[in-house]
Protein backbone atom coordinates (compact mmCIF):
# COMPACT_ATOMS: atom_id res chain seq x y z
CA UNK A 1 0.00 0.00 0.00
CA UNK A 2 1.36 3.60 -1.40
CA UNK A 3 0.54 6.60 0.85
CA UNK A 4 -2.19 7.57 -1.55
CA UNK A 5 -3.65 4.61 -1.22
CA UNK A 6 -3.29 5.01 2.83
CA UNK A 7 -4.67 8.37 2.98
CA UNK A 8 -7.43 7.17 0.60
CA UNK A 9 -8.04 4.36 3.02
CA UNK A 10 -7.70 6.35 6.00
CA UNK A 11 -10.37 8.98 5.13
CA UNK A 12 -12.70 7.09 3.13
CA UNK A 13 -15.93 6.94 5.69
CA UNK A 14 -17.24 3.48 7.01
CA UNK A 15 -20.27 2.92 7.33
CA UNK A 16 -20.62 3.55 10.87
CA UNK A 17 -18.88 7.35 10.51
CA UNK A 18 -21.57 8.01 7.54
CA UNK A 19 -24.34 7.91 10.86
CA UNK A 20 -22.46 9.17 13.08
CA UNK A 21 -21.02 12.23 10.66
CA UNK A 22 -24.77 13.26 10.94
CA UNK A 23 -26.13 12.34 14.25
CA UNK A 24 -22.35 13.57 16.22
CA UNK A 25 -23.81 10.40 18.37
CA UNK A 26 -21.77 7.02 19.08
CA UNK A 27 -22.45 4.39 16.69
CA UNK A 28 -21.92 0.91 19.12
CA UNK A 29 -19.99 -1.87 17.11
CA UNK A 30 -19.21 -4.15 19.77
CA UNK A 31 -20.87 -7.29 20.21
CA UNK A 32 -22.88 -7.45 23.46
CA UNK A 33 -20.70 -10.56 24.60
CA UNK A 34 -17.50 -8.50 24.44
CA UNK A 35 -18.81 -6.03 26.50
CA UNK A 36 -19.11 -7.02 30.58
CA UNK A 37 -20.06 -4.38 33.18
CA UNK A 38 -17.23 -4.79 36.68
CA UNK A 39 -19.65 -5.73 39.75
CA UNK A 40 -18.13 -2.33 41.50
CA UNK A 41 -18.56 0.08 38.30
CA UNK A 42 -21.30 0.80 35.74
CA UNK A 43 -18.27 1.52 33.25
CA UNK A 44 -17.84 -1.69 30.53
CA UNK A 45 -14.65 -2.96 29.84
CA UNK A 46 -13.72 -4.23 26.64
CA UNK A 47 -13.01 -7.59 26.18
CA UNK A 48 -9.16 -8.55 24.76
CA UNK A 49 -10.51 -11.31 22.94
CA UNK A 50 -11.97 -8.42 20.52
CA UNK A 51 -8.59 -6.66 19.87
CA UNK A 52 -6.08 -9.47 20.03
CA UNK A 53 -8.20 -12.79 18.52
CA UNK A 54 -5.41 -12.43 15.31
CA UNK A 55 -2.38 -12.01 17.86
CA UNK A 56 -0.55 -10.00 20.54
CA UNK A 57 -0.72 -6.32 18.72
CA UNK A 58 -3.66 -4.86 16.85
CA UNK A 59 -3.68 -2.00 14.65
CA UNK A 60 -7.14 -0.56 13.71
CA UNK A 61 -8.79 2.55 12.30
CA UNK A 62 -10.67 4.76 15.48
CA UNK A 63 -14.35 5.88 13.55
CA UNK A 64 -14.54 9.60 13.78
CA UNK A 65 -17.38 11.97 14.38
CA UNK A 66 -18.73 11.20 17.51
CA UNK A 67 -17.40 10.99 21.21
CA UNK A 68 -15.88 7.94 22.57
CA UNK A 69 -18.37 6.40 25.49
CA UNK A 70 -16.24 6.23 28.47
CA UNK A 71 -14.76 2.53 28.98
CA UNK A 72 -11.94 0.81 30.33
CA UNK A 73 -10.05 -2.27 29.18
CA UNK A 74 -6.85 -3.94 31.10
CA UNK A 75 -4.39 -3.61 27.94
CA UNK A 76 -2.28 -0.59 26.80
CA UNK A 77 -4.15 1.44 23.69
CA UNK A 78 -1.76 4.29 21.59
CA UNK A 79 -3.49 6.37 19.43
CA UNK A 80 -2.24 8.38 16.89
CA UNK A 81 -3.74 10.76 14.94
CA UNK A 82 -3.45 10.66 11.59
CA UNK A 83 -4.82 14.43 10.36
CA UNK A 84 -6.96 16.79 12.81
CA UNK A 85 -7.05 17.02 15.81
CA UNK A 86 -8.65 14.78 18.71
CA UNK A 87 -9.74 16.06 22.62
CA UNK A 88 -9.60 13.35 25.45
CA UNK A 89 -11.83 14.86 28.14
CA UNK A 90 -10.65 13.50 31.70
CA UNK A 91 -13.43 11.36 33.76
CA UNK A 92 -14.54 13.08 36.68
CA UNK A 93 -14.49 11.77 40.15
Amino acid sequence: MNHQQLDHFLRKLDNIEKIQIVTYENVNDYDGNELAIENDSSIPRLQEKYFFDKGPINISKHHRFADMPLHMHTFLEINYVYSGECRQKQRER
